[in-house]
């Protein structure tokens, strides 16, 4: 059996292995470097939010996609 990458706790997927960790820290490295390019070229307010909540949100539905596939599953 593989090992699992992440464990489901209630909403949240905490990371159990080193790639489980890895691809927690990508995505935050991902979503804070974008978040800075969106603040650094855009003028608007209204579109700034829109573009940041884009970007999170596209994020953390991969996130999810990916823990929920490599999860530690309970056999019953």
């Amino acid at each position: 059996m593989k090992k699992a990458w992440f464990t489901r706790n209630g909403r949240i997927f905490k990371p159990l292995s080193l790639y489980g960790w890895l691809i927690t820290a990508a995505a935050l490295i991902y979503v804070g470097f974008s978040v800075l390019r969106i603040l650094r070229l855009s003028l608007k307010l209204n579109q700034t939010l829109v573009e940041i909540a884009f970007q999170v949100t596209i994020t953390a539905v991969v996130y999810i996609l990916i823990a929920y596939f490599t999860q530690e599953r309970n056999s019953n």
